[in-house]
């Protein structure tokens, strides 16, 4: 648990590019966005929890134009996989998503709308 916990803060602390720190490097991040959603559903209910919260960092800073390809793998795993652990994992990690536009005015939510028309 203390692992995983330690990995969280990681994300979370070191995903936003700033001079005054270490920060995770592009070729890390991208390897971590291609395989997070199948991560999230792979891990057990505690792991999943935490993932969430770095799907939240990630979303917020990366999405869309960082990783546009979560929503295809979404939409992909809503459609194809039926077991209820995957559906579980997808709908965490899509209200992550749009909890980023949570209080966007209309305008700037056009990532979220976009999101919406693949869902």
């Amino acid at each position: 648990k203390q692992w995983y916990q330690r990995r969280v803060r990681v994300v979370t602390k070191h995903w936003k590019v700033r001079e005054d720190c270490f920060t995770i490097n592009d070729g890390d991040k991208n390897t971590i966005r291609q395989n997070f959603l199948e991560c999230v559903v792979k891990s057990n209910d505690m792991i999943r929890k935490q993932l969430c919260v770095c799907a939240q960092t990630i979303a917020r800073e990366d999405y869309p134009f960082n990783w546009p390809g979560i929503m295809d793998q979404i939409l992909q795993t809503l459609s194809t996989d039926s077991a209820a652990n995957s559906w579980l994992a997808s709908l965490l990690v899509l209200h992550q998503i749009v909890k980023k536009y949570e209080y966007k005015k209309l305008e700037d939510r056009d990532g979220l709308n976009k999101a919406m028309v693949v869902v």
